[in-house]
């Protein structure tokens, strides 16, 4: 089903979820947009894009309006396992 700009949808990650915004629509390929570490996809949104499909914008695990993993270890595998979820 098609999703709409400015949808937030919440993703299961293990025990935490996380939270991947649709930030604009439209046909064509979808682009994930990634933050940099003590970011969030809020960094994105003043960004003009020129993309011609949906785009998305993910909050990485402790990071934005994502869950924190209790105990941290922000590993870059666990990173990657949200960034794997999102692509499903």
């Amino acid at each position: 089903h098609p999703r709409l700009p400015g949808l937030v949808m919440r993703i299961q990650q293990g025990r935490i979820e996380l939270e991947l915004h649709q930030l604009a629509g439209g046909p064509g390929t979808p682009l994930l947009l990634l933050h940099q570490l003590y970011g969030s996809s809020d960094d994105w949104r003043a960004t003009p894009l020129s993309w011609r499909g949906p785009v998305y914008a993910l909050d990485l695990a402790g990071h934005g309006r994502s869950d924190w993993n209790k105990g941290g270890a922000y590993t870059p595998e666990l990173l990657a396992c949200g960034v794997d979820e999102a692509l499903k």
